[in-house]
């Protein structure tokens, strides 16, 4: 706690020295995260004899002018305030500048009051670590107002002139570089509407570091909460709590002179007050403790008494200095074989000043380039060669290699300095196109904490390479073209602008003729990664003879038909400088197979398959035949329609599906005749459908598809007699006696049945009415 009831304010026109002494100075060390998220470990509960006030762990620097609000809610009353009065206008002042922050309560509800997200601010540039600039985030996820319920609660609700209550501020009125939390009123002239000891609050908070550079964060971040130590006449207690403790801290210390109540609830642990503490000493070890988080990041809480407030700094622990690393030799030539030997110094840190607490582990990772091979390493410390096995051991996975150092070292040589000096040697990578030096880091890990060394460089240096080739088809280049080859000029660095050298002659006569040198491919290149190789051209005269040669032609084999450009333009090029007496034969086209829009040339051969030259040119005839491209036959179809015959009658299911499938493949000029249907008469319960005829009995197919039409007629099926009730002509009856007892008789007495039935119904429905 920063402050309570009857505590004055630091820096007040009225402070007297005894005052300034008691406050102290209170550091609730709101850490950062130290090191990259790599895997966490699991929590770790430290209670020792640590003197958590004299930690020289890196605290940031948070102040009002490199903070600024992300988001606030319509809730939120921010104000700027210069010399402050504290907790009422008469109280003490401030003199400095504060950021003062308020939440405006409903006055109609005098009950708790929950505020969801009201802020969020980020402070620019607190530091810098490993070379990188950090800012921080803190997001208030929920303040939640708790009324009192007394008569000062009741009377500052009453007020007109109140309407807010403090729950947030910026200044260096308790501490440089941090912020505070809590409920007491920082008021002026223009400020002075908050309400006091109406509420008590629980605020829930994140505070999150970054690397402004948008790299992943690897450190973790340290809170260090002290003088939680306020008890108020409603048996409010000051709290400070972590959410998803067991899996978001790493480490928790206590000096062994802790009274804090530690209490686990579902979603928090938090650290209850037990007792007034007074001094840095026991406001750090008594009613304090320090944290370090898993990542970057910290969800923490923090519950007020009636009036108190508790301030907070973010921190990271040092791992200073971080690991040096360097390289020998700076350049190489970018060849197989070349040894590169690299020196990585770091010194073991000091628990309760570097580190909260002894470390568990010390790795030193390198993960050496792809192009070279790890040989051995040595460890050394003061002068001594540290033995393998015993004080540390080496693991080797792939391109990373790491010395851990054992629990007994550790234990033993806390500050010592240790070297670690690698031997490594190029491999076959090296010469294949690539960066153009080989970088390497070597990162320290101390239990969950992390801190890379400088970066070092081993430059590649290349080559350039000169190649004669012939540029005369079948001559190969004679031993004294060769002999002319420029040397190769080696350690050359990248980026260099080379040009090829020149031979020493440009012109190399021999027996059969001449060589000439003509040119180099390209007139320089710059070196990117690789050597660069420059091909020189030499190309050939022969001493002076007569020759001759062999040319070509194409003519068609088809009558009536020329040969197309696409065939012309197959034809061989002229063979040249041939001797008398040699044996010339024809060049074949490339492709003996053209297509075009009309159909296919085909190559058949040329008129001779070899001559001899005897004192003059030859010429070889090449024919293609052409066959066109066969054109398709249009065809045609009957199609079939069955109509009716019968006015107001349409044809029944059953006829439709008699209807006869399409004749297809007819060809123009071929007579078409209707299919008759399977079946010509069809009965259904009103009578019977009747196929007549089609409307024509055979059409010429003559470019269209022909349409046959076919008419049914209907006739209706005879209608029974069903019987009457007149009488029956004479001598009916005993023509009745005689005739066999019939259906129509039956059915006639089942009539009458059923009409004394219906009369029945009828008279019982009229009784009921």
């Amino acid at each position: 706690m920063k402050w309570r009831r009857g505590m004055k304010v630091p820096f007040s026109t009225n402070l007297g020295r005894k005052t300034k002494a008691y406050i102290g100075l209170v550091v609730l060390l709101f850490s950062i995260f130290l090191l990259p998220v790599q895997s966490y470990a699991a929590l770790e509960e430290i209670k020792n004899g640590t003197d958590i006030s004299t930690l020289d762990i890196r605290k940031f620097n948070l102040n009002i002018n490199n903070a600024s609000v992300l988001s606030k809610s319509q809730s939120v009353d921010q104000f700027h305030l210069s010399n402050p009065h504290y907790e009422y206008l008469s109280g003490g002042a401030y003199p400095g500048e504060m950021e003062n922050f308020t939440l405006k309560v409903d006055k109609s509800k005098k009950q708790d009051q929950v505020f969801e997200n009201p802020l969020s601010l980020k402070f620019t540039n607190i530091g810098n670590v490993h070379g990188k600039q950090v800012d921080a985030y803190l997001k208030f996820n929920k303040v939640t107002l708790h009324y009192l319920n007394t008569a000062q609660a009741e009377s500052e609700m009453n007020s007109a002139q109140k309407s807010t209550v403090e729950f947030f501020s910026i200044s260096e009125l308790w501490e440089s570089s941090a912020f505070e939390i809590g409920n007491v009123p920082y008021v002026d002239a223009n400020h002075d509407y908050i309400m006091n000891k109406a509420f008590w609050i629980d605020a829930d908070v994140t505070a999150e570091i970054r690397y402004a550079d948008g790299t992943e964060t690897d450190l973790k971040l340290v809170m260090k909460p002290t003088d939680i130590d306020a008890i108020d006449a409603n048996n409010l207690k000051e709290t400070f709590y972590v959410k998803n403790y067991k899996n978001d801290v790493n480490l928790r210390l206590m000096n062994n002179a802790n009274v804090l109540q530690q209490e686990e609830t579902s979603d928090r642990t938090s650290w209850i007050a037990t007792q007034i503490t007074g001094g840095s000493y026991y406001e750090n070890n008594v009613s304090g403790l320090a944290l370090r988080s898993n990542s970057n990041s910290m969800n923490f809480g923090y519950s007020s008494t009636e009036t108190c407030s508790a301030v907070f700094g973010l921190y990271v622990e040092k791992l200073d200095p971080s690991p040096v690393l360097e390289v020998e030799p700076t350049e190489i030539p970018a060849k197989e074989g070349q040894d590169v030997t690299y020196k990585a110094t770091f010194k073991v840190p000091v628990p309760g000043k570097d580190l909260l607490a002894a470390p568990s582990s010390i790795e030193m990772v390198q993960n050496f380039d792809d192009r070279l091979d790890y040989k051995e390493l040595k460890v050394e410390s003061g002068g001594v060669t540290l033995q393998e096995g015993r004080d540390y051991t080496i693991e080797k996975s792939g391109q990373t290699v790491t010395v851990k150092m054992t629990p007994e070292y550790i234990k033993s040589n806390s500050a010592a300095e240790i070297i670690i000096t690698y031997k490594t040697a190029t491999n076959k990578k090296v010469e294949e196109k690539g960066p153009e030096k080989i970088n390497n880091t070597v990162t320290l890990h101390v239990d969950n904490l992390s801190a890379p060394s400088n970066q070092v460089s081993t430059a590649l240096l290349y080559e350039k390479h000169h190649e004669f080739v012939s540029g005369t088809p079948g001559k190969e280049l004679p031993q004294e073209v060769k002999d002319l080859l420029p040397a190769t000029e080696k350690n050359l660095p990248n980026g260099s602008q080379v040009t090829p050298t020149q031979p020493s002659q440009t012109e190399v006569k021999t027996a059969e003729g001449t060589w000439s040198f003509k040119s180099y491919d390209k007139a320089s290149e710059t070196i990117n990664g690789a050597d660069v190789h420059f091909i020189g051209t030499w190309e050939f005269t022969p001493a002076s003879t007569v020759t001759h040669k062999a040319t070509h032609e194409f003519v068609s084999g088809t009558p009536g038909k020329e040969l197309p450009q696409e065939v012309k333009a197959l034809l061989p090029a002229d063979q040249t400088s041939l001797k008398d007496g040699s044996q010339a034969t024809p060049t074949q086209p490339s492709q003996t197979e053209v297509k075009t829009a009309e159909g296919t040339w085909s190559f058949k051969s040329y008129d001779k398959t070899s001559e001899t030259i005897n004192g003059s040119d030859v010429k070889f005839i090449g024919t293609w035949e052409f066959t066109a491209t066969p054109v398709p036959t249009v065809t045609h179809k009957v199609v079939h329609e069955f109509v009716r015959g019968t006015p107001g009658k349409e044809l029944p299911q059953e006829v439709k599906e008699l209807l006869p499938a399409d004749q297809t493949n007819l060809k123009d000029g071929s007579q078409a005749r209707p299919t008759q249907p399977s079946q010509t008469e069809v009965k259904t319960a009103e009578g019977t459908w009747s196929f007549k005829f089609y409307d024509k009995t055979s059409e010429t197919i003559n470019g269209a598809d022909v349409h046959f039409v076919g008419t049914w007629e209907f006739t209706p099926a005879p209608i029974k007699d069903s019987g009457n009730n007149s009488q029956p002509e004479e001598g009916s009856s005993q023509n009745q006696n005689l005739l066999p007892n019939t259906g129509s008789a039956v059915s006639g007495l089942l009539s009458i049945i059923g009409l004394a039935f219906a009369s029945l119904a009828a008279f019982i429905l009229r009784k009921k009415d």
